[in-house]
């Protein structure tokens, strides 16, 4: 664990993945407001924007798929979202999403057991860095978390 700024980290994961991005025909948009250091593992915040960008190849029902990242400061607090613009969740399906073996069919019309762990790794990671996690519906699927961040010196 170090301190590390999250903004700094999205920029540099994009630049690191651009074939990926590329190949898969992604959209990113990074949205920022705000210093965004805090104490994090680098690597498992990497394996976050891994799981959610397969997520959104995954369940896509388009052929290209946009992806808004969000690292906004609030109080002491720093808030990151990934949005995409895919079919999104169910209502009710929004808090089971995270657990384990929990895998929506390619529509994402229901939760239904498979292999389905990336999301629980999320959330693993998460709480490991004292965050909470939420997802909601927007334009599509968002996936939010909120951290503590370094105190201003």
């Amino acid at each position: 664990m170090e301190e590390a700024d999250l903004k700094e980290l999205v920029d540099t994961y994009i630049e690191e993945n651009e074939d990926f991005i590329r190949k898969n025909r992604l959209q990113i948009f990074p949205v920022y407001a705000g210093g965004g250091k805090m104490i994090m593992d680098r690597g498992e915040f990497k394996r976050i924007l891994d799981n959610l960008l397969i997520n959104s190849v995954r369940y896509r029902q388009k052929d290209e798929s946009k992806i808004w990242i969000t690292v906004r400061r609030e109080n002491k607090k720093i808030f990151w979202g990934i949005a995409d613009d895919g079919p999104g969740v169910p209502e009710d399906a929004l808090e089971k999403i995270f657990e384990s073996f929990c895998r929506l069919d390619e529509s994402r019309t229901r939760c239904r057991e498979g292999s389905g762990l990336g999301l629980a790794i999320i959330k693993r990671i998460v709480v490991d860095h004292k965050g909470i996690l939420y997802a909601r519906n927007r334009k599509g699927l968002e996936i939010c978390m909120e951290f503590p961040c370094v105190q201003m010196r």
